[in-house]
């Protein structure tokens, strides 16, 4: 471990993000695809993971397919289907002749009497027909159990009250046919006459069925199922605010502050770099005053007594400038450009994932108006709904009010509500299409391997890389960097450039401290005419104050490139953002659109609610 006491953080995708995307990821997993094939140039296996997102793709766009084309079909056929074609609550038209025939003979009000059970109510057990007691035992789960007394007087009360009832009902529709110059029609009455509370039953959840409190039943659950679904589409949109445009926006600052703290590190390693090339360039031009020639240096004293006589030895001193430090120059420029590209990459790497992030954000204003757009569309068409219930309030004792044509609202929401609904839905089928997509790469990019986490991917993208080479050291630094500052250290060789120049600056500080401890003027004075102290010194301690600075600088630079730093900049950044933050809110949007897609198409169909004219 580099660094014992860092612990870099572990990555925990989001419980929505880890399902959702799981469920979204099975298309791929099928192909065997990868992310990470992107990055290889085998056009099989990029090909493989493309066409997997595209079926993705084309799961949802075959589901909204076919729910259009069941509400056209079901416009096309018009009042054959009822309310189910959008037409209001009637009953079911009759186009022929013969279809006239047999509705009218079985459901001629004057023809509905009391029926055979309720006759039955008032025999013996053993007198009544043997179809009647079976059907009552199949009804009852048991044996015949005769009603009492005061139930079939009940019983009998009730029909007798519902005959004249609906005799008064015809009446009505007869006068205010009447009145407006009409021709009867059993179309406008649509009694069933039936015969037991089984064909009651039957009759009652009927889509054809014309009996008026059997018409209002249907039109009352077909209302309440309309505005549960208004509701949970205005709920969901809402949500849809809240739980994805905000979080992505915010997604994108937090990005952009990242940016800027990595942007800050990349410019003080870049103006550190500057000191150093610049520190090194003068120490350059400084060693080429000093003498290295030890007769020149002190030419009265052989090189071999040189420390006895004068009491300072700069043989080690010189040894470095002469062996070492061209090298050390070298080494320098070498990891100078290294760490320019380390930098550069690392910037590189937070340009690009602020970019995705802010991307992103730039686009929510499409999210944005959507919703706000199908939040408005529905909440009139609940308007509408409304309308219509306080219309048919105000028509039901005025039998002739019934035959009006449309009204205003139901014009408006038909002819413009209703298109803007159907271009806004289909928008959103395209927005849960791309929501599918992106969470399901953003569950492979960030859920890869066991456990899984987006290093993984980052080093399977790095061995599939087959464009431009990736060196050895690059490719260490980037795993080291991501995957918790594990492997060899990542600055390394800048670190090794730090104790070399320590260890040379230690030889330098401690003859300059010898020779002033023994004086300049006494170490003249024994080295005798021409020699080159006062030089060889002077260079020495200018050559020790320029690298002093490239040493400071160097280690600025390894601060600022210390694994823990950068490897906190990743997490924050890409666990955090990219993998949690935005990840989370594309899973979360996902279900939120589905709901709202399929509460729309739900609204929809049943748009015969807002209708309260035949």
């Amino acid at each position: 471990m580099l660094y014992e006491n860092y612990t870099a953080p572990v990555y925990e995708p989001p419980k929505i993000f880890d399902f959702i995307g799981g469920l979204l990821e099975k298309p791929l997993d099928s192909r065997s695809a990868t992310f990470t094939d992107l990055f290889s140039k085998d056009s099989t296996s990029s090909g493989a993971y493309l066409e997997g997102l595209f079926g993705l793709g084309t799961c949802f766009a075959a589901l909204a397919t076919f729910w259009f084309a069941c509400l056209v079909i079901l416009q096309c056929k018009g009042r054959d289907v009822g309310c189910a074609s959008g037409h209001g609550f009637d009953g079911a038209p009759r186009d022929s002749e013969e279809d006239d025939e047999y509705y009218t003979d079985n459901h001629d009000i004057h023809e509905l009497d009391l029926d055979e059970t309720d006759e039955d109510e008032f025999l013996d057990e053993e007198e009544r027909p043997n179809n009647i007691v079976a059907r009552n035992a199949t009804n009852s789960g048991g044996g015949y159990r005769p009603r009492s007394p005061r139930r079939r007087g009940r019983a009998a009360d009730h029909h007798v009250k519902t005959l004249n009832a609906l005799m008064d009902y015809e009446s009505d529709i007869r006068e205010a046919s009447r009145r407006r110059g009409l021709d009867f029609h059993p179309d406008m009455m649509a009694i069933p006459n039936y015969g037991n509370d089984n064909d009651y039953d039957d009759a009652h959840c009927s889509c054809f069925s014309g009996h008026p409190y059997q018409i209002k039943t249907r039109r009352r659950r077909t209302r309440l199922a309309f505005l549960t679904s208004a509701i949970l589409s205005i709920c969901c949109s809402g949500l849809l605010l809240s739980k994805v445009h905000t979080p992505i926006r915010e997604a994108a600052d937090s990005m952009a502050s990242l940016f800027v703290e990595g942007h800050g590190i990349v410019e003080r390693v870049q103006t550190t770099l500057i000191v150093v090339e610049d520190a090194a360039a003068v120490a350059d031009d400084v060693i080429t005053t000093i003498p290295f020639d030890m007769v020149e240096l002190c030419p009265a004293v052989p090189p071999e007594f040189f420390s006895s006589e004068i009491g300072v030895n700069p043989v080690d001193v010189v040894a470095f400038l002469e062996q070492e430090f061209e090298t050390f120059l070298t080494t320098t420029a070498l990891y100078v450009d290294e760490i320019q590209e380390l930098t550069w990459q690392i910037e590189n790497g937070l340009t690009e994932a602020g970019a995705l992030v802010q991307e992103n954000a730039d686009r929510l204003w499409v999210l944005y108006a959507w919703v706000v757009s199908t939040i408005a569309l529905t909440v009139l068409m609940m308007a509408g709904v409304v309308v219509a219930m306080r219309e048919d309030a105000r028509r039901f004792p005025n039998p002739e009010d019934l035959f009006q044509d449309d009204t205003w609202s139901e014009f408006i929401l038909s002819w413009l509500v209703l298109p803007m609904l159907i271009v806004f839905t289909i928008v959103g089928w395209g927005l849960l299409i791309a929501s599918s997509m992106s969470t399901a790469v953003a569950s492979d990019v960030c859920t890869a391997g066991n456990p899984g986490s987006p290093e993984v991917t980052i080093r399977r993208a790095l061995d599939n890389w087959e464009f431009t080479p990736i060196s050895e050291n690059t490719y260490n630094t980037i795993v080291a960097y991501t995957e918790g500052c594990r492997g060899e250290n990542p600055i390394r060789q800048l670190i090794a450039l730090e104790d070399l120049l320590d260890d040379n600056l230690d030889v330098m500080r401690a003859r300059l401290n010898e020779a002033n401890v023994v004086g300049y003027d006494t170490m003249k004075e024994r080295c005798g005419e021409g020699n080159n102290i006062d030089i060889f010194f002077t260079g020495v301690g200018n050559l020790a104050g320029h690298l002093a600075k490239v040493r400071g600088s160097l280690g600025e630079v390894t601060t600022s490139l210390a694994c823990p730093n950068i490897n906190s900049l990743y997490s924050r950044s890409v666990h955090g953002v990219l993998c949690t933050d935005v990840a989370g809110a594309s899973a979360t949007g996902f279900v939120l659109l589905l709901v709202v897609s399929l509460a729309n198409m739900i609204l929809m169909s049943l748009r015969a609610s807002w209708r309260h004219s035949r």
